[in-house]
């Protein structure tokens, strides 16, 4: 939404020159035509499904990330981490997780 805000008023300096230098119609058009343009932009990025993930640090310079659409997946995931950190005699957990759009196809599932 700040961006949003800043191109706006951005957007607004530029619709006031060109009304200032050509004439008061063209700045209105100007205006009209990127805010309509400004606005789509904000829909469809408004209309994007949010990214959860789960970032993991261990001793050293080593990070492990995974990332979802599902919040409960990922959820699940910390809790069955946490309870394994707890545990960490308890027997190997497999975790499935619902592959997302585009992601590649020989990921295999963690094994806890």
């Amino acid at each position: 939404m700040k961006v949003f805000t800043i191109r706006t008023l951005i957007w607004l300096v530029v619709a006031g020159i060109a009304g200032v230098v050509a004439s008061m119609t063209a700045g209105l058009l100007v205006f009209v035509v990127g805010m309509a343009f400004l606005i789509w932009r904000l829909t469809a990025a408004l209309r994007l499904k949010p990214l959860y993930g789960l970032v993991i640090e261990v001793a050293g310079a080593q990070v492990d990330a995974i990332w979802g659409l599902d919040m409960n997946d990922i959820q699940r995931l910390t809790e069955t981490i946490v309870e394994k950190m707890k545990h960490p005699d308890a027997p190997s957990t497999v975790i499935k997780f619902q592959r997302a759009p585009g992601a590649a196809s020989s990921i295999n599932p963690p094994l806890l």
